[in-house]
């Protein structure tokens, strides 16, 4: 599997029933299911097995892998997979591997077990399918990771340049001597050639909180790697790193204390962990451990120790980790390799004691092309006319028929006679006035007009002839255009099937109609509409992140903020409009367009129809792309699929069971989830489909989040 392959989600979200638990599939391929299951062993029993993972190792912590049980331990991993993949769990399991493998890619096993605290000390890494004889976690097919939800999440963004690791390594006084010398020496080794290309560059650290925040504060640093011991203390119900004191004897430090420091670094994307019971935790909290509390703070993944490590492993877990990462690997895959290499050297335990924490859906930290060989992709003249020519089209449609009548007065003889003062009138006003980034075209356009070919009369034809097009539409009632450039098209009234047989959270399948024509946005709300309404109200602008403005879909924006801008453009708008969110059915019944395929134009998601993670534009899983940078859907709505989730009025219901047949939202319930529609740049296609639905808190803000509005008369 090579490094630019990507992966499905199947999420697993377990809760605490009492004397069982329940295991909900949420997120599949193939759809969703559940299944309840008991602990085939005590805690006392998984305490004693724990024990004997990290037997006494010595001062130079080494295993006796001779003593272990392996058929134990194949036997514990078996009736755990029993209990996760029980039910029609497993059925959905297969045909997602299934769906995984014929699209290329690998299916990322989450476990949620933030509502089971109990469980997150269970070695769910042992995982063992005993009807293909594996451990599930040990193929970067199918890598485990445990997700913990958060009210908002981190994003994990590629990192450009090299990959700066800030090492901290600690073996104070009156603590068992490490070899911690000779795992920085194979760091170093493992990293070397890259660090000469500049690559990786790896930065030693004392071992103390007071070094740690010096150094963060003279420069940014993308991991922060831990080397020493660590443990958890059930006095104090946390998770403590060994660091060291001026003296160099030894200092506690709690995983909440060391988060406190990291918190506000938000270029520090990983933390790992290289200490013994790292990743264990409290029985009530989730969060007690230090790797769980540097989750909690902010950190998008964090890699921490579950039991006892040797030197051994820990030294060829670092080694192989780095390199698989700096190779463009996502994390996920880089912790099974790195498992993978220990279980290579015959060691058929500790392979297991790793594991990987995260908030976020998966992420590569580092690019594997180097950036001085990439080539950015030049758009041909032709390329660049056809843009500016259509964003004209688009000007046209929205200034209105006086201006319209003003260029349309310029017969084509005229204009190609007078092309330059027929420019001015025309192309380069409104280019000036859509996109001032488009200026780098205007010379484009202008060699073209004055070399008095047949193109050049053709595409002003072409201009005039869409323009023209646009117009009349407009007359007919089609479009309705509002200030700041905004245009809303009619939907006509009809009905349609609802949902699909694919998930849980789809079904049942319902018949819609909708008995009323309403107006929506062509397009996802811009950041140039959006600023309006800021500045009206003195309200602060959402971050684009660098992105650009403009043309480019608003995001940052929580469904209170979408709240606010709708009802202030009902106050503000010249058609005595009422504007609002559609409602989940008129949002997929625009996104539909009269057809009841995955996405409006097919079954397949194609080639650069879309930008999400793996639609193939240039803007996939990077940046939202500008709006209307894609064919529109058959009722002249552009970016319905990918872009950005769009907002939508309705509460969030677990499946359709009970809701509303004629178009209208469904508000009733007492939870505070909102739906989102759409996906994003940053979803696989799976989840850009017309069906696919999406919940968040009404004040959740992320890069991929933004809205659409419905109006009606």
């Amino acid at each position: 599997m090579g490094s630019g392959k990507s992966y499905l989600n199947f999420d697993l979200l377990v809760s605490d029933l009492g004397e069982q638990y329940q295991v909900r599939l949420i997120d599949s391929p193939c759809g969703q299911g559940e299944h309840i299951f008991s602990l085939p062993f005590s805690e006392l029993e998984l305490e004693n097995f724990i024990l004997r993972m990290g037997q006494n190792r010595g001062n130079v912590r080494t295993l006796h892998l001779e003593s272990v049980d392996i058929p134990g331990v194949k036997k514990l991993g078996g009736a755990l997979y029993d209990c996760i993949f029980g039910g029609d769990i497993i059925e959905r399991f297969r045909v997602s591997q299934v769906i995984a493998q014929k699209e290329d890619k690998g299916l990322r096993i989450r476990l949620r077990l933030s509502g089971a605290p109990k469980l997150i000390d269970v070695p769910w890494e042992l995982l063992f399918d005993t009807v293909n004889n594996n451990y599930i976690g040990l193929s970067i097919y199918t890598p485990i990771i445990r997700k913990l939800d958060m009210a908002t999440s981190p994003r994990m963004k590629r990192i450009e340049g090299a990959l700066k690791v800030l090492v901290m390594i600690s073996s104070p006084e009156g603590y068992a001597q490490l070899d911690v010398e000779r795992e920085w020496r194979r760091i170093n080794t493992a990293t070397r050639k890259l660090q000469d290309n500049g690559r990786v560059i790896l930065k030693r650290l004392e071992p103390s909180l007071a070094a740690l925040q010096r150094q963060l504060r003279q420069d940014e640093y993308h991991v922060f790697h831990y080397i020493g011991h660590g443990g958890f203390d059930r006095s104090e119900n946390d998770g403590v790193l060994i660091m060291e004191r001026s003296d160099k004897r030894g200092h506690k430090v709690s995983g909440q204390h060391l988060g406190t420091i990291l918190h506000d670094e938000k270029s520090v994307k990983l933390a790992l962990l290289n200490s013994c019971n790292g990743g264990r935790t409290s029985v009530t909290d989730p969060f007690a451990g230090v790797g769980q509390s540097l989750l909690q703070k902010g950190i998008p993944a964090v890699i921490a120790m579950q039991f006892e490590i040797t030197d051994d492993a820990a030294i060829t877990f670092s080694d192989e980790f780095y390199s698989v990462l700096v190779d463009g690997y996502p994390i996920d895959a880089a912790v099974t390799m790195a498992r993978k290499m220990i279980y290579a050297e015959a060691n058929h335990l500790e392979w297991a004691t790793p594991v990987l924490y995260t908030s976020i859906d998966g992420g590569v930290l580092l690019d594997k092309r180097e950036k001085e060989l990439e080539k950015p992709r030049q758009p041909s003249k032709l390329s660049v006319l056809l843009t500016s020519l259509r964003h004209y089209a688009t000007k046209v449609s929205a200034s209105g028929k006086k201006r319209w009548t003003k260029l349309s007065t310029l017969s084509l003889p005229a204009a190609f006679k007078h092309r330059e003062s027929g420019l001015e009138l025309g192309i380069l006003n409104a280019l000036k006035r859509r996109e001032p980034s488009s200026e780098s075209s205007i010379p484009v356009i202008q060699n073209y007009l004055k070399s008095g070919s047949k193109l050049s009369v053709f595409f002003i034809a072409l201009a005039l002839v869409v323009g023209s097009f646009v117009w009349l539409w407009n007359l007919n009632g089609n479009v309705i255009n509002l200030p700041h450039d905004m245009t809303l098209v009619r939907i006509p009234q009809g009905s349609f099937q609802m949902g699909s047989d694919q998930s849980y959270s789809d079904k049942p399948v319902h018949k819609v109609n909708i008995a009323y024509d309403f107006y929506m946005g062509a397009t996802e709300v811009t950041f140039a509409q959006y600023d309006a309404y800021a500045e009206a109200g003195g309200k602060n602008k959402p971050d684009d992140r660098g992105w650009g403005r403009a043309d480019r879909p608003v995001i940052n924006v929580s469904w209170d903020d979408a709240q606010g801008y709708v009802k202030w453009l009902s106050g503000n708008n010249n058609k005595s409009l009422q504007c609002r969110l559609p409602s989940e059915a008129e949002w997929e019944y625009a996104a539909r367009a009269g057809t009841q395929t995955a996405y409006s134009w097919g079954d397949v998601v194609g080639q650069n129809k879309a930008n999400c993670d793996g639609c193939g534009s240039e803007w996939d899983n990077d940046k939202t792309s500008p709006v209307a940078s894609f064919k529109a859907n058959a009722f002249g709505l552009y970016d319905m699929h990918g872009n950005v989730f769009e907002w939508v009025q309705d509460r969030y219901h677990e499946n359709y069971q009970g809701a509303p047949g004629d178009g209208s939202a469904w508000e009733a319930g007492n939870n505070n989830h909102y739906i989102l529609r759409g996906g994003s740049w940053n979803v696989p296609p799976f989840k850009s489909r017309a069906v696919y639905r999406y919940w968040n808190y009404p004040n959740g803000k992320f890069d991929f989040f933004g809205f659409r509005v419905v109006c009606t008369p």
